[in-house]
């Protein structure tokens, strides 16, 4: 035992003393700790008879009564023996004289005095230890009772200490969860002389190099996540490099690289070598591990293939960027331009600049340039004899009040339209193989909608109602060719590269860009659809088989999906079984409806989970087979809002959590700071304390 009182505390244990009786029939045990008083001290023994011990059972010699006339008095069944309450857990020490350390009478073993029990336990609460052992109870139990004792006030205010110091880790917390999600920086900005901490507008001095990977999972309920696992600081960007780096990333997530269904990037040629890129590497280590090409990537490739190599697309994008950058970097005209739409009554839009990578600004541009052409011609013509940039708001007008310019505009809209929900479903991270394909085939038909002689005719209607509102002249779709421009004949004996104040594409007439923009364009467009988007194709097969139009719908012995179980032959799915559930699942579906859909496959296994568990297997295969680096590239383009100026020396290790807890928000949400509080006591041995 130990000498301090404030040691005593109470639990549970296996041992000789597991059965001491109280008056309550409870079997309680106390052990001495050194720490301090704790509210689970039981404050008397509260003893209750022992009504199941009686003369005629098997311990005649123990009495009920012995309760009532020593209350320290604590009994063991198990032992048949006798225990003193307060020596327990108030005696001075353990070492008494005449008996061993650690086998103390009524203390360490119990006593069984049955041939004169009274007399020794009266012995017992007259002994000099006893009595110290119960003067020390006694205090004990007083220090309780008076809430204004030193003992007392002390152990309260150590216990308003710990609590204050919880709240203060409690609020940092919560600061720094806030501003992690936030994406702000946890200093402010001071531009004062003396300050450390300035802000500029240079480049970000760390300028290292991050790999980010992310992961895409579906649950029992058949729901898509793509969840963020963090940044990897990578000082070489070679394939061996990368793919090390991504199988350590597996390993310290606790995930099995073997489970791996897929692997998708952005198709650089260090990721998607075939020989030697990081794909390669990783199928070397999971060979099931197919490779697929961001699909949000392939379609921003063929866009860019189509409009890089055609000037009049060219030149027309060129004139709508530098239209943006005219009219929305100057305060002046920009007001000037929400004044004009105010005056006609129209809601005030604003225009957008292209972004390369991202599509959708590019239709969004054209449709607002187009909602507002009459405005922009209005605004551009008092620009001219007004504003301090009076010659390029002149070139900018003629360009834009051109009858070309108002047709190439048209068929670009209508371009960019066929593709524009393409590329916005290509962002969605739920987005599965087979509805992807189907949205490619569907946005490919109406691109080639496009290329007919009725088209042409509508477009140009379009354009000329639009010219003639504004007053501009308008050209016929008969019109013939004007005649060529031709050089001096001075200039016969010399090779001329280029003229001064000609446009590349003023020799044109509107006539020419039903073939030279609107035919070539749908047909660079179609081919570079079939090119890019049909590469994987026998990823695809899989899916046929759930597709109620395939020869092969739900066919178990079909080619697809022999191969598929050979290729996934790691998540051992029974080919035995799949007959039976395939069989099922038909004559269920025909119950159903006439026309059957994925969504209705995955009910149906759903609630019947037991019936169909080989086809639920291929199913959550299927659904997190990568559609596209979307959620990737969003977790990437965070970065610079997570790593401003003010954090260019931050650490590897803070700014993967950093960005984690930024992009993750609703995973953010879910931790309990004061968990996180105990987890940061646990953490070391602080002077602060916690707990």
């Amino acid at each position: 035992m130990k000498s301090q009182i404030s040691s005593i505390g109470i639990e549970k244990e296996n041992d000789s003393h597991s059965n001491v009786l109280n008056n309550d029939d409870i079997e309680l045990t106390m052990t001495a700790q050194s720490s301090t008083f704790s509210n689970a001290v039981i404050d008397t023994p509260e003893f209750k008879k022992d009504i199941s011990m009686n003369k005629n059972e098997k311990n005649p010699n123990f009495q009920s009564s012995y309760f009532n006339k020593f209350n320290w008095l604590e009994y063991s069944i198990s032992d048949d023996a006798v225990f003193c309450f307060p020596c327990r857990h108030f005696s001075l020490s353990s070492n008494f004289r005449g008996q061993t350390i650690g086998n103390a009478a009524y203390i360490d073993r119990g006593v069984k005095c049955w041939r004169n029990p009274l007399q020794s336990l009266t012995k017992h609460s007259r002994s000099e230890n006893h009595l110290t052992s119960v003067e020390r109870w006694n205090q004990y139990l007083a220090i309780q009772a008076k809430q204004n004792s030193i003992a007392n006030l002390l152990k309260s205010s150590k216990v308003l200490e710990i609590e204050n110091n919880r709240k203060h880790i409690y609020f940092l917390l919560k600061a720094t969860l806030y501003l992690a999600k936030q994406g702000l920086a946890f200093r402010r900005n001071d531009e004062s002389s003396l300050s450390k901490n300035k802000v500029d507008e240079t480049k970000d001095s760390s300028k290292k190099e991050q790999l980010s990977f992310l992961i895409r999972f579906v649950d029992i309920n058949f729901n898509i996540f793509e969840k963020a696992l963090g940044y990897s600081h990578m000082k070489k960007s070679d394939a061996t490099s990368l793919a090390q780096e991504i199988v350590k990333l597996i390993k310290e997530n606790n995930l099995d690289i073997n489970k791996c269904i897929a692997q998708c990037d952005d198709g650089a040629s260090v990721m998607s070598g075939v020989y030697s890129g990081v794909q390669q590497k990783i199928s070397e280590i999971v060979p099931h591990a197919v490779y697929i090409h961001c699909y949000a990537h392939r379609l921003n490739l063929c866009l860019v293939d189509c409009i890089q190599n055609v000037p009049l697309i060219v030149d027309f994008f060129d004139t709508i960027q530098n239209f943006y950058k005219y009219l929305m970097n100057s305060q002046t005209r920009y007001e000037l331009f929400v004044e004009a739409q105010k005056n006609k009554n129209v809601k005030v839009i604003h225009l957008e600049r292209l972004v390369d990578t991202r599509w959708y600004y590019w239709y969004t541009s054209l449709k607002k340039v187009r909602s507002r052409y009459t405005v922009i011609i209005e605004v551009l013509t008092f620009l001219t004899e007004h504003g301090d940039q009076t010659v390029r708001a002149i070139g900018l007008l003629k360009i834009l009040s051109t009858f070309k310019f108002i047709m190439i505009l048209e068929i670009m809209v209508s371009v960019l339209e066929c593709i524009h929900c393409l590329s916005c479903e290509l962002q969605n991270s739920n987005i599965i193989l087979s509805k992807a394909m189907l949205l490619v085939k569907s946005s490919r038909n109406n691109i080639l909608k496009l290329r007919c002689e009725e088209s042409w005719l509508k477009f140009h209607q379009k354009a000329t109602d639009i010219a003639i509102c504004n007053g501009i002249k308008t050209q016929t779709h008969s019109e013939h060719e004007k005649r060529k421009q031709t050089l001096n004949k001075h200039l016969n004996d010399y090779f001329v590269l280029t003229t001064l104040g000609r446009a590349r594409c003023k020799e044109k007439d509107v006539s020419s860009i039903k073939v030279e923009l609107l035919y070539q364009v749908i047909d660079r467009i179609v081919a570079q659809l079939d090119e890019r988007f049909s590469k994987n194709e026998q990823v695809f097969d899989i899916f046929n088989v759930f597709d109620y139009t395939n020869a092969d719908f739900l066919n178990a012995e079909c080619v697809a999906v022999n191969k598929f179980l050979d290729d996934y032959r790691g998540f051992q799915i029974n080919s035995l079984s799949l007959p039976s559930e395939f069989s099922s699942i038909k004559a269920t579906l025909e119950l159903e409806m006439s026309q059957f859909k994925l969504e209705l496959i995955f009910n149906i296994v759903l609630n019947l989970p037991f019936a169909f568990p080989e086809t639920i297997k291929i199913l959550f295969i299927m659904l997190t087979l990568p559609v596209t680096t979307a959620s990737n590239e969003r977790f990437f383009s965070s970065l610079k809002r997570k790593k401003n100026f003010l954090r260019t020396t931050i650490g590897d290790e803070r700014l993967n959590d950093l960005m984690v807890l930024g992009v993750e928000t609703e995973e953010a949400k879910q931790i309990n700071l004061n968990d996180a509080v105990d987890d940061f006591a646990k953490m070391k041995d602080r002077r602060y304390p916690l707990y």
